[in-house]
């Protein structure tokens, strides 16, 4: 088994249809270490409010490890 780590991007945004609050995966991204991962979600959080590591209110980024079989 190999590890493997996945940055996910989620966006609360108003659904017309449901007439709710529902969250949404904008983006996400495979990383081979969890530094990597955490690295670039810093990086994300940057581009978002100029702050490493901070989002807007409504959105947020996670790192979520994974156990893989090898290709």
């Amino acid at each position: 088994m190999i590890e493997v780590w996945t940055l996910v991007f989620i966006n609360i945004m108003f659904n017309a249809s449901s007439g709710y609050q529902e969250p949404i995966i904008e983006g996400y991204w495979k990383y081979d270490t969890m530094i990597e991962c955490f690295q670039a979600r810093s990086v994300l959080g940057f581009e978002y409010t100029g702050n490493p590591g901070h989002f807007p209110e409504g959105t947020q980024a996670v790192c979520i490890r994974q156990m893989m079989e090898p290709a």
